[in-house]
């Protein structure tokens, strides 16, 4: 049986996996194009990069998985 997420990201009633009864969540895979720059110190360490999402375009996928079993639980609406 598949189930349609909520407003609130719940999926309907279900409160665990139907296929492997784990609770550990569920994922959406999701599409990203773009360019990002990625910032570094002059010693070579990462800088601070709170911006590297800014130039993603993402789109989601509508099928809901599972984390654990990775097997489809619903889809987004």
């Amino acid at each position: 049986m598949k189930y349609a997420i909520g407003k609130n990201g719940a999926i309907g009633e279900l409160k665990s996996c139907p296929h492997c009864q784990s609770t550990g969540g569920y994922f959406r895979n999701m599409r990203m194009s773009g360019e990002t720059e990625y910032h570094y110190n002059y010693d070579g360490t990462d800088a601070i990069n709170d911006h590297i999402h800014d130039g993603l375009n993402y789109v989601e996928q509508k099928t809901l998985f599972c984390i654990d079993c990775k097997k489809p639980i619903g889809s987004a609406k």
